[in-house]
């Protein structure tokens, strides 16, 4: 049993996407809150996510946003992101959003215009 518990806490990551929000819809962008936990202490510089608009499952737009602060649990970041898309059209739309600590992906998650 102590194995097990040492072995879950050594596979988790440092840090994972808990939710994805819609924070706002306007007629040329989306905002959508990304809340993100920690395991484990992560460095400074060492955060980032990259975003990728799908139009269609056809990749539309991406940003890589590098974090250069420090966290540690039970610290929470949440982080805003801001992608221009064509709201008339916002149902053809899905976010790919996958974060890397020290240059290794951790999470990923994909959510739809409503968030996930």
């Amino acid at each position: 049993m102590v194995l097990a518990i040492i072995l879950y806490a050594a596979l988790r990551p440092p840090a994972y996407i808990q939710s994805v929000n819609r924070c706002n819809l306007a007629p040329d962008q989306i905002c959508l809150d990304v809340f993100i936990g920690f395991n484990s202490a992560v460095g400074n510089g060492t955060m980032h996510l990259l975003t990728v608009a799908l139009q269609n499952g056809t990749q539309y737009w991406r940003m890589d946003y590098v974090h250069s602060h420090a966290f540690r649990p039970p610290e929470q970041l949440i982080w805003s992101v801001i992608i221009p898309v064509n709201a008339t059209v916002i149902n053809s739309f899905s976010f790919q959003f996958t974060l890397f600590v020290n240059g290794a992906p951790v999470d990923s998650r994909t959510v739809g215009w409503q968030g996930g």
